[in-house]
């Protein structure tokens, strides 16, 4: 497996297959497998993948969130193991394999020795290749690349959709701050006059008694 090692846990969740979609495309002018794996909040580290010449595998049981995926690619398909480059971006794995010739296995020729007579024999030509492998080919690839797309837009609506809820949860987050703060200070300054009324009247019950002593003695005299 070609990736960072998997810390052993115990299997504690039910292993699913991830959201995922294979197309074909054309970059730097050649054939490649683009394989997108959804993976949501599960860091790089218990992400493992192996990367053969006619299936793709991967899996996340080093996380609580517990994936498997072990695929292959379409008919007559096959890529070149050693070469590929992964990224991870936004919770989405994608991979990108050069697909060995041109997705077609090349077909051997083989030539006859000559016999000892007269005359050599001359070697075989090459047979050519059957239009009927190019057209399932290309219907195969056709199909794929329509599932494909149609995954992949499903994916982008969903992220979108998250992206939408998350903000929405921030705002009423923030709003609910604000209403928890604007308490707050109303509650302060209830106390806050509360505490001025209280000595206020504490203050008029001394000045009253005051008054009333000094009365008081006038009276007496």
């Amino acid at each position: 497996w070609d990736s960072l090692p998997i810390p052993t846990t115990a299997m504690t969740a039910t292993i699913a297959t991830p959201p995922h979609s294979m197309r074909i495309e054309r970059i730097d002018k050649r054939r490649t497998m683009v394989v997108r794996v959804t993976l949501h909040r599960i860091p790089p580290q218990h992400i493992s993948y192996s990367v053969k010449a006619d299936r793709f595998q991967l899996d996340t049981l080093g996380h609580s969130k517990k994936f498997r995926l072990d695929t292959e690619y379409p008919k007559g398909v096959n890529v070149v193991e050693g070469e590929y480059d992964a990224t991870l971006e936004y919770g989405v794995l994608t991979i990108r394999l050069p697909i060995m010739g041109e997705g077609v296995r090349p077909v051997v020729v083989r030539e006859l020795k000559p016999k000892l007579a007269v005359e050599p024999v001359k070697p075989l030509k090459p047979k050519k290749q059957s239009k009927k492998v190019f057209a399932d080919l290309d219907s195969s690839l056709a199909i794929l690349d329509r599932v494909a797309s149609q995954h992949e837009s499903e994916i982008e609506e969903k992220l979108r959709k998250d992206a939408e809820k998350q903000k929405a949860l921030e705002i009423k987050e923030l709003a609910r701050k604000a209403k928890q703060d604007k308490h707050d200070k109303l509650k302060e300054l209830v106390k806050s006059e509360m505490k001025t009324k209280v000595a206020k009247r504490k203050s008029d019950e001394v000045a009253t008694r005051v008054h009333d002593k000094k009365k008081h003695r006038k009276t007496v005299k």
